[in-house]
């Protein structure tokens, strides 16, 4: 069907400019936070945050418990735009999760929302990416073993 392989055509087209778009945002917001700030390297309550790509890749950025939390969503769709076109598109509601204790992280609703709020001090943290919603466990307080948490503005 010429119609079908058209449609599949312009689909793929279509996500291709939307994967661009948000990646190019994101690299901007990004830039412009590094642009704004300084080198937060001297200060003791430095978080050290590393996330590891769903190809396996990882980022690393320096965050104060004051600097916003999206920063790290940022980063990773920033990452993703260096990525073959040919790599999925990362969904727009990706969470980040903690390994040990297992905590899974959705992206905050604005970038007033601080680094703090998530409860992680100074030191180094591993985040991945998960694209999968977490699923309801009637056994452990309606989740599984990953404990969901809103980050909400300090």
């Amino acid at each position: 069907d010429e119609e079908a392989e058209a449609a599949a055509a312009a689909q793929a087209c279509a996500e291709g400019v939307r994967r661009k778009v948000r990646c190019e945002s994101a690299a901007q917001q990004l830039a412009d936070f590094f642009a704004s700030q300084q080198d937060p390297s001297g200060d003791p309550n430095v978080a050290v945050c590393a996330v590891r790509l769903p190809n396996g890749s990882r980022c690393k950025l320096r965050l104060r418990q004051s600097d916003p939390l999206i920063t790290l969503w940022w980063l990773v769709e920033s990452e993703w735009l260096k990525e073959p076109s040919d790599h999925p598109l990362l969904p727009s509601d990706f969470s980040l999760s903690t390994g040990f204790p297992r905590k899974l992280f959705r992206r905050p609703e604005s970038a007033e929302v601080q680094f703090q709020a998530i409860g992680l001090g100074g030191g180094q943290h591993m985040f991945m990416v998960e694209t999968q919603p977490a699923v309801a466990s009637e056994t452990e307080g309606g989740y599984s073993s990953r404990e969901q948490h809103t980050a909400s503005p300090a």
